[in-house]
């Protein structure tokens, strides 16, 4: 994975680039913001924030601790009974394989178009799911 590094102030004119596509959507219809733990929590915070949405966080953990992506979740901690009858904002930072959006599908039995919207900071091109609403796409 390409790390992309950016300071405080670019990350949050990033989240505003996309809460701004995003509002220009019906936000009123999402019942909980749904952050991917550790790189979605905070543009989750920001995002729960700024629609005045409930803030529910999930691990799904592939990357191990020298970053290097497991075949299977090294750390799953998700409660599908929180989730059960919600449309759900999913967040996350980065969809690079779509590897924990399609393991969260699989789990929660949740499908984007129905139940979920997908947002993220970063989308690569490679992945298996897009999301709905994104900040940078990278190849």
């Amino acid at each position: 994975m390409n790390k992309t590094e950016l300071t405080l102030n670019e990350t949050i004119k990033l989240m505003d680039s996309v809460l701004e596509d995003l509002n220009m959507g019906d936000t009123d219809e999402i019942d909980l913001v749904v952050a991917i733990a550790n790189g979605g929590t905070f543009f989750g915070r920001y995002l729960a924030d700024k629609i005045k949405k409930p803030l529910e966080i999930v691990r799904i953990q592939f990357y191990t601790s020298d970053d290097k992506i497991s075949e299977l979740p090294i750390h799953v901690d998700v409660d599908v009974e929180k989730l059960k009858g919600k449309k759900i904002l999913l967040v996350d930072d980065i969809v690079d394989t779509g590897r924990t959006v399609e393991y969260f599908k699989k789990l929660t039995g949740l499908r984007q178009a129905e139940d979920f919207m997908l947002v993220s900071l970063h989308w690569c091109q490679g992945s298996v799911v897009s999301p709905n609403y994104f900040g940078t796409q990278k190849q």
